[in-house]
């Protein structure tokens, strides 16, 4: 997540997984049927940070099938340069 730069005081992200039509589905935990595991929580940024990664659980399978998206959305008090990213699932198989 990257916020479009420096912040003059501490802000806060919230995070979320969503389903959309590219194929992957959501487990609801890990060791579940699915492609990913939902995953939300919170970020927080200090006054001079305006980066941090979010770690997605993936459910690995032996299916040969085609790559995958899900999306992350972004709300908060923060310079949010893009709310929603598509995340794409290669095919390892």
């Amino acid at each position: 997540v990257r916020l479009s730069g420096p912040q003059s005081k501490s802000v806060t992200v919230n995070y979320t997984t969503r389903t959309v039509g590219g194929g992957a589905t959501e487990a609801a935990r890990a060791g579940g049927t699915g492609d990913y595991v939902k995953t939300s929580g919170t970020l927080k940024f200090e006054a001079s940070s305006y980066w941090k990664i979010i770690s997605i659980p993936l459910q690995p399978d032996t299916a040969n099938e085609s790559d995958e998206t899900f999306q992350v959305v972004l709300s908060g008090n923060a310079g949010i340069l893009r709310a929603v990213g598509t995340v794409t699932i290669l095919n390892d198989d």
